[in-house]
This record gives structure tokens, C-alpha cells and sequence, in this order.
């Protein structure tokens, strides 16, 4: 029987819970704790070498140099026995500079040894990407287990992203991408199409290359939920075209300079518009727009409405409602009719447009229940 320690407080109890309850505990904690709980007794020494769940922060070494966080991760990786990984995680600091290429190279690594391991979800969080685009590796694009990708980029400069040309992601469930830059070809034609069953996908403060393609297609049956808050080139002809029958909630923030339509989105039933970005000045800022433009943005809100008219739930910002107070005077334009909606959020803030948009959005809306 394994050992088991006493205190004047009792039994240790934990000790003799089984391997996979502590796991799930340790998996709250950064790896380096957990690998520090050996010392505790002849039962925990090698209770870490079996960890489903890795979390490695460079923070955690905040005052040692880079190269100690480096040899501790692969440490873990040299020690730990042959047990699936559940859920890789890896959190980098760019406190040392110099270390761009260095720590994208051993993050790379990081990633495939968990793809050796069948790994079921990565998320990878970098403070900051200097001087060097972030070339993903194709074996991570085709990894084969992985079910949910996350990729984080936490600067003010936007991270260029080298993606693979083929790519394969069968069982991927969840992407998220945030302050990445890459081109829409690239990620519409090539990394979606890899995922024929992708349920949720949050495209955040992301910049959206444009090439001469004009028209670009989100074309997906299993999407169930879409997030898409993106800076883009001012090319007012680009137009986006989203084909997901099966879509529910669709969380969409924009500066309305592309054309975005909805072609098969029948499911929608919950609906979250935003500016980009919405802050304090923005409804100024609106106000001091040509005309024409006052005009173009209002013909594509009218056009967007007129594509979710079966949404249940819509939230709308406030610097939207401005744009909608033009409607009423596009004499060229068919209200559309939501008979489905029954629960309207406005973000409202003081300003001259809003109550004329609240009392359109309501005249198209004769099922509210609650606003």
C-alpha cells in the first residue's frame, strides 16, 4: 500500500484519492506547482508525469531568466510517461526581447511534442510578436485529435500569421484567433475548409489581408457560432458572404466597410452588432461623415437587418443606432420585417439619432416582448 502521510489535523486524504481526481485538481494550477507537489510525499513523486493537463507561464518565472522557463517545459516533456494530453496550454511573457525567434521556434516544439500525445486543445497566449511573422507548423494544422485551437497575440502591433498550404483538422471544434494578421484566402479557403465539423469561431482583433479577390465566402454547415470583430483594408467593393445553415449566434463588430451578407443562415436566432471600435467619441465621429457614406452604411444595416429577420434576440450598439436614424429618409429602401424578434438590448448612450432608430426598430418589430 502506498504511503500515506499524517498531520496532528488528521488523515491526508488527498493522498488517497485516485490519480484522476488529482489531476483534476492539479490542472487549476501552473505546471510548475504541480510538479513542485513531489516533495510532498513518496505517493505524489511521480503524480505529475502522468498530467493530462499542461499549463506552462512565463510569468511564473518572472524573475529568472528566459532560458529557465524554456529547460522546465521541456523537462515536463522529457519526463512525463506516455499519457494522453488532454488540454496544452502556454502563456509567453516578452519581457526579453532578443528572444523572438528563439521562443516561437521552442513554442512550435511545445505544440508537436503535444500532438504526440493526441492532444485535445492548445491555446497558446504571446505578450508579443517584435520582429518575426508566426509560421504555424502544418503538423499542428493536421493534427488529428485536436478539438479545440486558441491563438493569442496581446500586443498593439498585429502578428503576421504563415499558415500552411494544406491542412487538416477533422475533429477541431472550437477556433479562436486573436490579433493575428493573415490573408482572407488563407483563412476562409484554406484553414475553414479543414475543419468540416468547426462549431464555434471567434475571429478577434484580427487584420483581414485583402488581395484582388473581391468577394470573400464563410461557407460552413457545422458552425453554430460565429464571432467576428476585424480591422480592414477601406475597400468599400470587398464584400464577405456567410453560408452556415446551421449558425444560432452570430457576434459581428465592424466599421460596415465591407459588405457582409447572410445567403443561408436559416437557424439564427441570436444577433450581437457593434462599431469598431465603441467608444465615447464615436457617435461624433459618425456625425462627421459625409453624407454619402452616412448613407452607404445605413443601405448595408438595412440590407443586414433584412438577412436575420428570423433572429429571436439582437443587441445593438450605440453608435448603430446612429446609423439606423438615416433609414427613415432612404426612400429607396424595402424595410425589412423582423416578426421573429422578441428581445431587443440597445447600448445606448445620449445622442440625437437613437429614439428615431428605437422607434423604427420597433415599427419592423411587432413581436417584442422586451427591449
Amino acid at each position: 500500500m502506498e504511503e500515506t502521510r499524517n498531520s496532528p489535523y488528521g488523515e491526508d486524504r488527498i493522498s488517497r484519492l485516485p490519480d484522476s481526481l488529482i489531476h483534476q485538481i492539479l490542472s487549476f494550477i501552473d505546471t510548475k506547482y504541480a510538479v513542485q507537489t513531489s516533495v510532498l510525499s513518496k505517493r505524489w513523486i511521480d503524480i505529475w508525469k502522468s498530467l493530462p493537463f499542461l499549463y506552462f507561464n512565463r510569468n511564473s518565472f518572472s524573475h529568472e531568466k528566459a532560458e529557465k522557463f524554456i529547460d522546465f517545459v521541456y523537462m515536463v516533456f522529457l519526463y512525463r510517461d506516455d499519457t494522453n494530453i488532454q488540454k496544452f496550454s502556454v502563456d509567453v511573457g516578452w519581457e526579453d526581447s532578443a528572444f523572438d525567434n528563439t521562443m516561437i521556434m521552442n513554442v512550435n516544439r511545445w505544440s508537436l511534442n503535444a500532438v504526440k500525445h493526441n492532444v485535445q486543445e492548445i491555446n497558446i497566449v504571446i505578450d508579443e510578436l517584435l520582429y518575426s511573422p508566426y509560421e504555424i507548423p502544418r503538423r499542428l494544422l493536421s493534427c488529428k485529435s485536436l478539438r479545440k485551437l486558441v491563438m493569442k497575440v496581446s500586443s498593439d502591433a498585429f502578428a503576421d500569421v504563415i499558415l500552411p498550404r494544406s491542412m487538416n483538422l477533422p475533429q477541431l471544434k472550437v477556433l479562436i484567433l486573436y490579433g493575428l494578421s493573415v490573408s482572407k484566402e488563407e483563412l476562409f479557403d484554406g484553414l475553414l475548409s479543414s475543419c468540416p465539423v468547426l462549431e464555434t469561431l471567434e475571429i478577434v482583433d484580427c487584420v483581414m489581408q485583402i488581395n484582388d479577390r473581391r468577394n470573400s465566402i464563410i461557407d460552413s454547415v457545422s458552425l453554430k457560432k460565429f464571432t467576428y470583430s476585424c480591422w480592414l483594408i477601406d475597400k468599400m467593393d470587398h464584400s464577405i458572404k456567410l453560408c452556415a445553415p446551421n449558425l444560432k449566434i452570430f457576434n459581428w463588430t465592424s466599421f460596415l466597410i465591407q459588405d457582409f451578407s447572410l445567403e443561408n443562415c436559416s437557424s439564427l436566432s441570436e444577433l450581437v452588432l457593434r462599431w469598431k471600435p465603441e467608444e465615447d467619441g464615436d457617435t461624433e465621429a459618425y456625425s462627421s461623415l459625409t453624407s454619402e457614406k452616412k448613407e452607404v452604411y445605413a443601405k448595408r444595416m438595412m440590407q443586414f437587418l433584412g438577412a436575420v429577420n428570423m433572429v429571436k434576440a439582437m443587441k445593438l450598439s450605440s453608435v448603430l443606432l446612429e446609423v439606423l436614424s438615416r433609414v427613415p429618409d432612404l426612400s429607396d429602401c424595402q424595410p425589412p420585417r423582423l416578426r421573429n424578434l422578441q428581445y431587443l438590448t440597445l447600448e445606448m448612450w445620449p445622442a440625437r439619432g437613437c429614439l428615431r432608430s428605437i422607434a423604427f426598430l420597433l415599427s419592423i418589430s411587432p413581436n417584442v416582448v422586451e427591449i
